[in-house]
């Protein structure tokens, strides 16, 4: 069961440094307790990541010294834990003493200059690591066209809606230039890259820069395009149980003598 003692009423008041054996960083806190074995090492947001990465057994516990009351023990972290201790390289302390537990929304701007200070310093130095697992994964990333077609047509022939909206939709240049953005969001970067891959696999510049072509022609094999059964020109795929339009336009479409409709006559002057 939790001891709910209040802290005050506590036999023992001490100012402690918590070092770490491993960087050799420390962190000076107040602790009021009954038990001076207690396994306390402090609750610092810093000195908290430092254990849960280290290990209890990396940290050691020293007192520095006892006071009377709890009163005067946050008085005397306040001395103790001021500004020119915060300024020291090794110091996991983010705000001065005497307040006790997390800075909350009144955090003043020194400890928010040294937080931000604090994520820039790990972002770096665990950005190389996190780059080069990344850059692994995706180099081994690869797909036959067998894979391609899977992701593109059903089982039953037809096209696969959502992997064409998704085609359809890529801004292939959303992640340029967001090198860190790239790195942050990794199964953003994976998905972008599978379509990227999709993409060079079906390019084919007979069909231009439209996406839903791209993929009609991979899917019907076709290299060039189609034309029109009347004039000749260029026509696009329908999408509509047959792989490429056979007219045109309307207008083509009503003055072939084989396709009878009795509104040709709109089209003849």
């Amino acid at each position: 069961m939790r001891d709910s003692k209040r802290a005050d009423r506590r036999k023992y008041h001490f100012i402690y440094k918590t070092t770490c054996l491993v960087t050799g960083r420390w962190y000076v806190g107040m602790h009021s307790t009954d038990d001076l074995q207690d396994g306390y090492l402090g609750s610092g947001t810093v000195l908290s990541r430092s254990v849960k990465k280290y290990g209890k057994d990396a940290h050691q516990l020293e007192i520095l010294e006892y006071c009377h009351s709890r009163k005067n023990l946050a008085l005397r972290e306040a001395e103790i834990v001021n500004d020119a201790l915060l300024r020291e390289p090794l110091c996991m302390n983010i705000q001065r003493g005497g307040r006790g537990g997390t800075p909350g929304f009144l955090v003043d701007k020194p400890t928010r200059q040294k937080i931000s200070e604090l994520g820039k310093q790990r972002w770096s130095r665990d950005r190389a690591s996190l780059k080069q697992k990344l850059d692994e994964e995706l180099a081994a990333f690869s797909m036959s066209r067998e894979e391609v077609l899977a992701a593109l047509v059903q089982p039953d022939g037809k096209l696969n809606k959502n992997a064409t909206r998704a085609l359809t939709k890529l801004q292939t240049d959303r992640l340029a230039g967001q090198e860190d953005r790239k790195i942050l969001a990794r199964r953003e970067r994976l998905v972008a890259t599978k379509w990227a891959f999709i993409l060079d696999e079906i390019e084919n510049p007979v069909f231009g820069p439209d996406l839903v072509q791209q993929i009609d022609a991979f899917v019907f094999n076709r290299r060039t395009r189609p034309t029109c059964k009347i004039c000749n020109t260029p026509t696009t795929f329908f999408r509509f149980g047959q792989p490429y339009a056979t007219y045109c336009g309307a207008k083509c479409q009503l003055t072939d003598p084989q396709f009878r409709n009795p509104v040709l006559k709109r089209y003849q002057h």
